[in-house]
């Protein structure tokens, strides 16, 4: 299929700019023709443009900028209607062909503004491949021929090396000579004859040390479905390997330089200030959680923080921990904190649910990272140990008569901490038990569902769940800025197998050291002396966060 967008036939204009790099200049294969799968919208890049590539139900295809003209949005998160490209933020629509906005769900009475386009790029559809042309590319002329039916697409990989570097080395992956053909933009077209059949491969600059693999199988004749994927997966497992090899030979090392921590004394943290309190009282709360009530250890008073504040523990293990405070309007004299026993823990909640009462412990002054900000209805999901900063919340809510809803999902009855608070909010609480992902993300449609300029969200528990509360939120067509949320730990994994060690320089003191992968710069700065402020040890807290002179970390 050969489909070309008409520059002349559309109102919206079609980019033709390559003053980003005028070395794009022409066609650029950007996909293959089995990425556009029906109602799907694929993300491709091209040079220093990102784009959204989507097929109508008609056939027509489009390769739009990646970015709604309303919001700037990314396109991609949207939805293929089939006849046009509905954004997921204010649920704008776009039409197929013209990019020209079609609807603006908020003002149904009103014709839509198309003069709200999509940027759009020249495209065509050839042999299997999509191309996208920049800066007036001229007419479309395949490398490698015209069209030819039977090809098997193969796995498209992004390679952080230069163009050079790549072709070579596939050719001794592959076992194989490689005949070049042409070249169209930045990219070169390659031929390899294979057993079983030719191999085209078109190898996409994307930058000076980066670029884009994509290829196909021409096959000699029919080939079984068993036997294409098989070769697929060996291509995927050769190039894949292969990717791995050239990249850890071109970035064998990293090196940052960093502006070293300030000095911190012993004993003190990254709040200035400490206060002494003792464990007047602790009680098992929920399985694994137990509240702790703290209450000044010198008879002075306690400076207290508004709902969603958290105090720095010093842990008897030496750690320190943070733990939001429960406490209700009124509650004046003492901390009221919830800690959760990890399993396995690192020492500071076993540490601290092992200590009695009556034990003087070191904490650090409330600090709001977190803070309940004004709206006409407040809605609170709380996952697990994450009741804790929402159930000050919801009693400053409830005491202040301001419209709220509490969501509480758990594993199962005794998994409720602060029952007793919790009933207290009466039928303004509603607690969710022993709820799958698909049923509490079922939930969460149904409590997130037509969502209200006054309105606001808060939510904190396990990252998960977090995550699913803001990519259904986006979905719904919530403003991300009235979304907050609060982590108890950084709950990304960080560890990869193609990570690599980094070089670092402290910079004030001069020293050098050498990270491997699995271990934080904290840790190891910690070991040549350097003093560092630390809280979570997860990357979550802040604590530890130190300026970066030069250098570029991931």
């Amino acid at each position: 299929m050969n489909n070309p967008v008409n520059p002349s036939t559309t109102s919206c204009a079609v980019v033709p700019s390559t003053e980003r790099d005028p070395s794009q200049r022409g066609w650029h294969v950007v996909a293959t023709s089995d990425d556009l799968v029906l109602r799907h919208v694929f993300h491709a890049r091209v040079g220093a443009y990102n784009l959204a590539l989507w097929r109508s139900d008609d056939g027509q295809l489009n390769a739009w900028e990646n970015r709604c003209p309303h919001r700037s949005v990314p396109l991609t998160m949207g939805i293929n209607l089939g006849t046009e490209l509905r954004c997921q933020y204010h649920g704008w629509r776009f039409a197929t062909g013209s990019g020209e906005c079609t609807t603006v769900p908020s003002q149904p009475a009103e014709p839509a503004n198309r003069a709200a386009c999509v940027n759009q790029f020249d495209c065509v559809e050839s042999g299997g491949w999509i191309w996208v042309g920049l800066g007036q590319p001229g007419p479309f002329k395949a490398p490698m021929g015209g069209p030819r039916s039977g090809q098997l697409a193969l796995r498209s990989l992004v390679m952080h090396v230069p163009v050079t570097t790549v072709v070579g080395a596939v050719a001794q992956a592959l076992g194989g000579n490689l005949q070049e053909v042409g070249q169209a933009g930045g990219a070169q077209a390659w031929l390899m004859d294979l057993p079983e059949g030719e191999l085209r491969m078109h190898v996409q600059a994307q930058s000076e040390g980066s670029c884009v693999l994509h290829a196909q199988l021409l096959p000699q004749g029919a080939m079984q479905p068993a036997a294409a994927l098989a070769f697929q997966q060996h291509f995927n497992q050769r190039v894949t390997r292969l990717r791995e090899r050239l990249e850890h030979a071109a970035h064998a090392r990293l090196t940052l330089s960093l502006e070293e921590p300030r000095v911190i004394p012993n004993g003190q943290s990254e709040h200035s200030k400490t206060q002494r309190v003792r464990v007047a009282s602790k009680e098992q709360t929920a399985q694994d959680i137990t509240a702790f009530k703290l209450e000044s250890a010198g008879g002075t008073g306690l400076r207290l923080g508004a709902a969603g504040a958290h105090i720095e523990v010093h842990t008897p293990a030496g750690l320190l921990r943070h733990y939001s405070l429960v406490n209700a309007p009124g509650e004046t004299g003492h901390y009221l904190i919830g800690v959760k026993l990890e399993n396995p823990s690192r020492g500071g909640s076993s540490s601290l649910c092992a200590v009695e009462e009556g034990v003087e412990l070191t904490v650090g002054l409330p600090v709001n990272r977190f803070p309940l900000r004004p709206a006409a209805h407040t809605i609170l999901l709380a996952g697990g140990i994450g009741i804790t900063p929402l159930l000050a919340m919801a009693q400053r809510l409830q005491v202040s008569g301001q419209r709220y809803a509490l969501h509480y999902f758990v594993r199962n009855a005794d998994h409720v901490a602060f029952a007793q608070r919790i009933r207290a909010l009466g039928a303004s609480v509603n607690v969710h038990q022993g709820l799958d992902v698909s049923a509490t993300q079922a939930q969460l449609v149904r409590v997130l569902d037509n969502p209200q300029p006054d309105q606001r969200v808060y939510v904190c528990g396990p990252g998960p769940m977090i995550d699913m509360v803001q990519a259904q939120a986006l979905a719904l067509g919530w403003d991300p800025a009235r979304v907050h949320s609060e982590h108890f730990g950084n709950h990304h994994d960080t560890v990869h197998s193609d990570d690599r060690p980094v070089e670092v320089v402290f910079q004030r003191s001069g020293k050098t050291a050498s990270v491997p992968p699995g271990r934080s710069i904290a840790s190891v700065a910690q070991e040549l002396g350097i003093v560092v402020s630390l809280g979570c040890e997860q990357g979550a807290c802040g604590s530890c966060l130190t300026s970066v002179v030069s250098g570029e970390p991931d």
